[in-house]
């Protein structure tokens, strides 16, 4: 699969993976789309709602660290969703191209 301006170039290969297929999560991302739609209205859905639960885990993370008076607890609990994330997703640790 060719990536256009990323072929030996690492920092514009993060870009362009998105966009290639190459960063895992294409079931979820299909599975929105699927819900969504495609265009500017679901464009704007998405990254609304990426917000919104960004916020959330920051206050979450937040009220974890106000209640414990521990950075470590809030940085653990990050790291074990993170973790799950991984392996939910089938990935521990390497994200993997997809077969074309």
């Amino acid at each position: 699969m060719q990536l256009g301006l990323a072929v030996g170039n690492p920092a514009l290969a993060l870009v362009e993976a998105p966009r290639a297929g190459l960063a895992g999560g294409g079931a979820a991302n299909d599975a929105v789309t699927g819900v969504l739609g495609a265009g500017p209205r679901a464009a704007v859905l998405r990254v609304g709602g990426t917000v919104l639960v960004t916020t959330a885990g920051g206050l979450l993370l937040g009220e974890v660290r106000r209640r414990s008076g521990s950075l470590l607890a809030p940085v653990l609990l990050h790291w074990a969703i993170n973790g799950l994330g991984e392996l939910i997703a089938g990935r521990p640790g390497t994200a993997q191209p997809k077969p074309s």
